[in-house]
């Protein structure tokens, strides 16, 4: 799987901007999607849900974009944190929150040779960073994973966003600042079996975006956000296979790497039919990524179909942990 421990937690605000942090799964978890609110305490040293909860949002109260307002209904955004709140309590200790693909801009850079100052560290991915950004690079909070083995002789997954649209989600929440910040694919990856020498594409559809990874055993090399326009469903399958298929294309002819398994995780889940579609459209077998059983264990039943429908990505937080 992908571990998440060595990600300097920058999302997060801080003091100190060339501070580091290690990666530790917090205690409480918000995911904030543009339809949805979902809540989860968890308990790290069994790799259990607690509890889990959500809320749905009235249309257009938020929309996941890079570099300018996400949040167009404070109110009611503020309700359904509160309904989650209340249903599943503030937990104790750390808080981390989960946000949309749509917000965070990702990039796989490769170094030559990597500084061994933090600071300089700090400075030269902010640079190398610039032109990925819609936005003032001195306007991102920045975390980064710096990995041995690529082309170049390392390669650092780069992930940022802009302070000031972060900064509304965390006034939303209306408590502490959250010491864990990641778009929601991030969390995903530790769900990912482990595998020597072989790649694998993961493909999370979720709340009008697709994001594509492509994990080569422990490393991200590849990794692509688009938003869906779309609103009927058969149309989503369509754009979603013919999405997945130019992936893999693109993989194998630049990367020059083939792609033996391929993983679909979709929330809230629509019919089979989708991983048929891109099945057909790649033309190889296609696995919907789903969390452990055990992880939901001892949910209530209601709280447990919660889980199923959208807990995936908290299930991934988990596996990071241990």
């Amino acid at each position: 799987m992908v571990n998440l421990t060595r990600l300097k937690t920058r999302l997060a605000p801080s003091q100190r901007p060339t501070a580091t942090a290690a990666f530790v799964v917090p205690s409480f978890v918000f995911e904030i999607q543009p339809d949805f609110v979902a809540g989860a305490t968890l308990d790290a040293s069994s790799r259990r849900v607690k509890r889990m909860g959500a809320a749905g949002l009235e249309p257009n109260s938020l929309v996941a974009h890079p570099s300018r307002s996400n949040v167009s209904n404070a109110a009611a955004l503020r309700q359904g944190i509160r309904a989650v709140r209340e249903a599943v309590g503030n937990g104790e200790g750390r808080t981390g929150l989960l946000v949309s693909d749509g917000v965070v801009r990702v990039a796989v850079l490769p170094f030559e040779s990597v500084p061994g100052s933090h600071a300089e560290l700090d400075s030269l991915v902010r640079w190398r960073m610039k032109e990925n950004l819609p936005f003032p690079p001195e306007e991102a909070r920045l975390t980064y994973q710096i990995s041995k083995g690529g082309p170049a002789g390392s390669e650092a997954l780069v992930l940022a966003a802009k302070s000031s649209v972060l900064s509304e989600y965390e006034a939303a929440l209306e408590g502490p600042p959250s010491r864990l910040i990641l778009p929601a694919t991030a969390a995903l990856l530790p769900l990912l079996p482990q595998q020597k020498s072989t790649a694998q594409l993961l493909v999370n559809v979720c709340s009008g975006w697709i994001t594509s990874v492509v994990v080569w055993e422990n490393r991200v090399t590849f990794w692509r956000t688009r938003e869906m326009l779309e609103t009927e469903l058969q149309d989503q399958f369509r754009v979603v296979a013919t999405e997945t298929a130019r992936v893999v294309a693109s993989v194998r002819d630049h990367l020059q790497v083939e792609l033996p398994q391929v993983w679909v995780c979709v929330r809230p889940p629509v019919a089979e039919e989708l991983v048929s579609e891109v099945a057909r459209a790649v033309g190889q077998e296609v696995r919907l990524l789903l969390p452990a059983p055990e992880t939901a264990a001892s949910l209530p039943a209601s709280e447990r179909i919660t889980f199923q429908r959208l807990g995936t990505a908290l299930a991934g937080l988990l596996m990071n942990s241990g």
